[in-house]
């Protein structure tokens, strides 16, 4: 099951659902491991331990001229149902 607190997607363990807005396999370095993002459904995500969100969040990629843009975002519930395979009905 899966809990929307705050804007943050959770599952049962306590995980957030995040995803790389590119569907590839993606993966991230954070201060004691790594995650990896992986494409399923078209959608790129991994949960994620709340405590690495917000340093995921601040992860800036430069592109086209130096534009710093946010690379990953809060996955939505939306996102969640579709890469874990839950029907909306």
């Amino acid at each position: 099951m899966f809990t929307n607190n705050n804007g943050r997607i959770t599952n049962d363990a306590g995980l957030v659902a995040m995803k790389f807005p590119q569907p590839v396999v993606k993966q991230l370095q954070v201060p004691g491991g790594f995650y990896t993002f992986y494409p399923k459904r078209n959608i790129s995500m991994a949960w994620i331990q709340p405590r690495h969100v917000d340093y995921i969040l601040n992860v800036k990629h430069s592109c086209c001229g130096g534009s710093h843009n946010q690379t990953f975002r809060l996955a939505t519930q939306s996102d969640v149902n579709i890469w874990e395979g839950v029907s909306e009905r």
